[in-house]
């Protein structure tokens, strides 16, 4: 606890409804004159005081323990100034996971980290991820920056055609909203890759100028394969949009 005597009787006088200069509280602050004194005080103690019974003796150490909480310092704050960074602080929760987790750090403008969030869990080698999702929390926290992170169970952190997409579109989306998106980095066993760093590009088109599409905005649970010429039969173009890191098998999930 922090603060001149003054203040602290104050505090404490009205944490259990006394005047400051009531005999309970210059009682109190007469035994035990000092923040590291008053915080060691027994029950025991303050019943021996005339005017202080159980209950508020129990108020009184409740009022101190409460203070004491409040005071100790918040752990550090955790600064990301490389992707390492990102890899030792996801790498030890995603290293066992089984199946594909997509997560994101929340930043603030000088790049420390603000919270850490949960977006969606999928299968052993999709997740499906949704910027209206991705944003949310970022939003609702006024963060400046974001930070995607997912992993791959097969251990190996090299990204596939799909990642790049839902960077670019995660990326596009950042940019309207006004919240950058730093990086998106794949965690494997025991490495990462960064695609910031590896240089992979972020929208990625097939052969024929089709990007990748995850279906979207449908009411159902259907699983559909693109057919092999890469044209999703009976789905209409505005029904699509690359919003998901589709398996490699490229199965299309309709929501």
């Amino acid at each position: 606890m922090k603060g001149t005597p003054h203040e602290l009787k104050y505090w404490l006088a009205n944490s259990i409804r006394e005047n400051p200069t009531s005999y309970i509280i210059e009682e109190i602050f007469t035994r035990f004159p000092t923040p590291e004194e008053l915080i060691d005080v027994t029950e025991q103690e303050l019943i021996s005081i005339n005017g202080i019974g159980k209950t508020k003796a129990r108020q009184i150490l409740a009022a101190l323990k409460f203070a004491q909480t409040l005071s100790i310092s918040p752990p550090p704050v955790y600064k990301i100034q490389c992707p390492e960074d990102v890899f030792k602080l996801a790498e030890p929760e995603m290293r066992y996971l089984k199946v594909e987790h997509f997560v994101i750090l929340m930043l603030d403008s000088k790049n420390r980290v603000i919270a850490k969030e949960l977006i969606s869990i999928g299968c052993l080698n999709a997740c499906i991820v949704h910027p209206r999702e991705v944003f949310r929390p970022a939003i609702k926290r006024n963060c400046a920056s974001i930070i995607c992170i997912h992993n791959h169970p097969s251990g190996n952190p090299d990204p596939s055609p799909e990642d790049g997409a839902i960077t670019k579109r995660l990326t596009d989306a950042g940019t309207i909203i006004g919240i950058e998106v730093l990086d998106h980095i794949v965690i494997g066993h025991h490495k990462y890759v960064s695609l910031k760093e590896r240089g992979c590009p972020i929208s990625h088109v097939d052969d024929d100028g089709t990007p990748p599409f995850f279906v979207f905005g449908l009411n159902s649970s259907l699983r559909m394969k693109c057919s092999s010429d890469r044209h999703c039969s009976g789905i209409p173009s505005n029904q699509r949009g690359m919003v998901g890191i589709p398996s490699q098998k490229r199965t299309l999930t309709l929501l």
